[in-house]
């Protein structure tokens, strides 16, 4: 029998949502293409040398018994015996005021089945990744209010862990269905939209998003014709909505930019420009829709969890912001 996933009001992706892992290159190369400007030419040049290794996440219905520490998505989760269940208070979708609510259990990572295939060694080597969002109220992201609508942890290696029963507040809607979970490797490239907001490129032709997405294929790279269904570690996110490096800064900031970004002045666009820089991508959930199970995040979209790099280097994932997009 089908499981299905999915809010009550698809129609909330309609609305206009403005819009995160160590780069190939090093911080100060980077920040040195940033500021530059660049001819179309130059900027492909330098693709090769800002390509990531994103880890990508496959997860089909186990054939047999999860074992404990697996990774996998949904399911019951194997935790610390004294690990606290987090909430999340906010206003669902069909309630009359804000509540305190569980968050669902999205997925466990075992970070030693993912070392091989962190090539720029930004992940703890050992323990487990959790993370967790609120399915009720899926809030976008856009909002300060957001935050804590998702959390993540990292548990040490050598921590004895049990299976931890759902909390029962939680409903089928709000239960992600449990997959085992298998990595491998893939060149991850911006978005045409991030590269305009990370870099100042002269194009040359009256197509630019085209020229890129040419330039992408003769390196072996394409768009994906699964956009808002993928899910990975590290690497660029794949959005659908556009960049969401200057939401992640803002919003986290405790700015709304619900309503479009607010107005500044050329020299506190710069600035916010440089702090959107540090914002990377942790781990992309996107939607599942294969005729078993229905996982949506509005319409067919993507939860990304993004982190700062140093906080990512800081093993610091507090500070994750969570962003919704869809189609």
């Amino acid at each position: 029998m089908k499981r299905r996933i999915v809010p009550f009001l698809l129609s909330l992706c309609l609305l206009a949502v403005p819009s995160c892992a160590e780069d190939a290159v090093t911080e100060q190369n980077e920040t040195e293409l940033q500021e530059d400007d660049m001819t179309q030419q130059e900027f492909f040049e330098i693709l090769p040398a800002i390509a990531k290794t994103a880890v990508t996440v496959d997860h089909a219905k186990p054939e047999g018994e999860i074992a404990l520490g697996q990774s996998k998505i949904g399911g019951k989760p194997h935790l610390p015996a004294d690990f606290e269940w987090p909430t999340y208070y906010g206003m669902g979708i069909l309630d009359d005021g804000k509540a305190t609510r569980p968050l669902s259990f999205m997925a466990q990572i075992n970070l030693a089945d993912v070392k091989s295939y962190d090539a720029e060694n930004v992940l703890p080597e050992s323990g487990m990744l959790y993370f967790f969002y609120d399915m009720e109220t899926m809030r976008w992201g856009y909002d300060p209010e957001d935050e804590g609508c998702c959390r993540v942890y990292w548990i040490a290696d050598g921590t004895a862990l049990t299976e931890r029963e759902l909390p029962a507040e939680l409903d089928e809607m709000q239960r992600i269905p449990e997959r085992a979970i298998t990595f491998g490797t893939k060149a991850s490239y911006p978005m045409f939209d991030e590269v305009n907001e990370r870099y100042t490129v002269a194009w040359e032709s009256d197509r630019p998003w085209q020229a890129y997405m040419d330039e992408l294929e003769r390196l072996g790279a394409s768009e994906t014709d699964s956009l808002g269904m993928n899910s990975q570690l590290l690497g660029y996110p794949e959005t659908v909505q556009g960049s969401m490096l200057r939401e992640c800064e803002l919003a986290s900031n405790g700015v709304y930019t619900g309503n479009g970004f607010p107005e500044m002045t050329d020299a506190e666009a710069a600035d916010l420009r440089a702090r959107s820089q540090d914002w990377v991508l942790l781990y992309q959930f996107g939607s599942i829709l294969d005729g078993v199970d229905e996982v949506m995040f509005g319409d067919l979209g993507s939860i990304y969890f993004c982190i700062r790099r140093q906080d990512l280097a800081a093993r610091a994932f507090d500070k994750v912001w969570l962003i919704l997009q869809c189609g």
